[in-house]
């Protein structure tokens, strides 16, 4: 699907008539809708979808000892081996929590982060849910004046909402195929398990 396509969906969905091109920045019905599309895209790539996280990917630090962040990240933590330090993301640098600063020692970050990843790239099951999350936002926001019609096609919208938001879970488990006693979340809630004279803590 591309954003055009999307974008019609969206506004043919609350009653309008679908526009021909897309019109970025404008004020236009597809202007808004590409706006919430875009809105919504980056909310639902920022709750860590598999097809947005990167793992054990490795920063180093510059010559003043800062992390600059790859280019589109949304979400970022320390992981695997660097799991114990306690990071986030400040601006477009990372920053140590523990120690106030910019400045890192360590020679390499090991590192799990979200990307914003544009809407053509997303998988089909994905798009549609995110497609179909701004339809419900743009139906509410600029809808068509009757109320009696307005509520039929957000109903319709949500209806479809539910069983594209199960089918995108459902793509997202299979594409992980992630074990879910492996993933960060578990390991984080089990903890490090550290062997001492043959007994493990």
């Amino acid at each position: 699907m591309t954003k055009l396509e999307a974008v019609q969906q969206i506004v043919s969905r609350c009653g309008k008539f679908r526009p021909s091109e897309l019109e970025t920045d404008g004020t236009s019905d597809a202007s808004e809708a590409e706006r919430i599309l875009d809105e919504e895209g980056r909310d639902l790539m920022s709750k860590g979808w598999h097809v947005a996280e990167e793992f054990d990917d490795e920063l180093t630090p510059d010559g003043s000892g800062h992390v600059a962040l790859p280019d589109g990240v949304l979400t970022i933590d320390t992981h695997g081996s660097s799991m114990h330090r306690n990071v986030t993301q400040r601006g477009r640098r990372l920053y140590d929590l523990d120690n106030r600063t910019y400045v890192f020692t360590d020679t390499t970050l090991v590192v799990r982060y979200v990307l914003w990843i544009d809407f053509a790239c997303l998988p089909e099951p994905i798009q549609r849910y995110a497609m179909l999350l701004a339809a419900s936002r743009y139906c509410v926001e600029h809808g068509v004046e009757n109320n009696s019609f307005r509520d039929r096609l957000q109903q319709r919208i949500d209806t479809d909402l539910i069983i594209a938001k199960r089918a995108a879970v459902k793509f997202n488990e299979n594409a992980g195929d992630v074990n879910i006693l492996d993933t960060y979340e578990a390991q984080n809630i089990r903890g490090v398990r550290v062997e001492v004279d043959g007994r493990a803590w």
